[in-house]
């Protein structure tokens, strides 16, 4: 299946976890970069006064890690302003943002603790029923024509005679006559019949309906 991935989620900071975000960053994709909190105040946080509730503390993991990261030689990052396309969390605060994620990456420290924390699960679960759903009410077909209606249905009466096993159906919007076939849930599915359709359609397409 060919989808297209918009936002990584990436759980773990270290040296691996912020590697990865910084090459998805490199290729344009938002990344989401996610650590625990500390569960002790450094000598600095003291002097300051900040607690453990801090936003500042709570991102103190991820923030020192990811930017030992983008420090270290050679540059992970092509660009410095790349770095923006990272958004800095912590398990506390932000496991929910994951649920938002199109790839979930799990890279933490061999900790049960962590690995088997039960919000996890819970999120992952709510993401794929959110995916299913997405996948139900939409999917992909093939426009081979658009225009007047006797050219299109030539063009109706062709795609049966060479491709009598693909649905091919005639339709009217205003102003014009649209002629669609097959019905593909996945995407690689579609691309895979438009090459073959393209041999006697050269204009024809993919495009993605709503059910």
């Amino acid at each position: 299946m060919n989808r297209k991935i918009n936002k990584v989620a990436v759980i773990g900071s270290g040296v691996m976890g912020s590697g990865i975000a910084c090459h998805f960053a490199n290729i344009g994709v938002e990344v989401l970069l996610l650590d625990i909190s500390p569960t002790k105040l450094n000598e600095n946080e003291e002097i300051l006064g900040l607690s453990l509730e801090d936003k500042k503390v709570k991102n103190r993991i991820v923030n020192e890690m990811f930017q030992r990261c983008i420090k270290s030689k050679p540059a992970p990052l092509y660009h410095k302003n790349f770095s923006k396309r990272v958004e800095l969390g912590n398990l506390t605060d932000d496991l929910k943002k994951i649920s938002n994620a199109d790839w979930i990456i799990e890279v933490v420290t061999e900790k049960l603790n962590i690995k088997q924390d039960p919000r996890i699960d819970s999120l992952l679960k709510t993401k794929i029923e959110n995916d299913r759903e997405r996948f139900r009410t939409t999917y992909f077909t093939l426009q081979l024509y658009y225009g007047d209606l006797n050219s299109a249905e030539e063009t109706l009466e062709k795609c049966k005679e060479k491709f009598p096993y693909i649905p091919v159906e005639l339709s009217f919007e205003t102003p014009n006559y649209k002629v669609q076939a097959g019905k593909f849930i996945e995407k690689l599915n579609g691309l895979k019949t438009l090459d073959t359709m393209k041999i006697f359609f050269p204009s024809a397409f993919l495009l993605s309906r709503k059910n």
